[in-house]
């Protein structure tokens, strides 16, 4: 996996989130983007080219309620900073990658954002106990 860093945040915390997020999984040919963003935390995956971005708005808009295209999910929380954010965004979009094309093609778009935003929750709230 390699990670590129484009925001102020320290590149060896981002580096760290994002190894946490990945749960133990390998991914030799994906490539994580971190970049500025105004104002949402979002994030975005490309199963079939390996790659996904993740959007970190500056400190200053935390903490903050996750947006999501998809309504009807099970979030339930907010991201207290800039971490958990990223932490989440990570988790959620390699699930995405996980998931693959097979599985996209064969489910609904909301089946696939329930998968991984349950992916999401329960990767945060292991980052949350292990921080306590």
């Amino acid at each position: 996996m390699r990670i590129t860093n484009r925001t102020t945040y320290p590149t060896h915390e981002l580096r760290f989130l994002i190894r946490f997020a990945a749960r133990g999984q390998s991914y030799p040919r994906l490539t994580i983007e971190v970049v500025p963003a105004r104002q949402h935390a979002t994030g975005t995956a490309w199963y079939w080219e390996q790659h996904i971005v993740i959007r970190l708005p500056p400190e200053s808009a935390f903490p903050k309620q996750p947006w999501r295209r998809h309504r009807g999910g099970v979030m339930n929380h907010d991201w207290a900073d800039w971490r958990e954010a990223a932490v989440a965004l990570a988790a959620h979009e390699l699930m995405h990658i996980e998931l693959g094309s097979a599985y996209h093609r064969s489910h609904s778009q909301y089946a696939v954002e329930m998968i991984c935003e349950a992916t999401e929750h329960l990767v945060l709230k292991n980052y949350r106990q292990a921080l306590a």
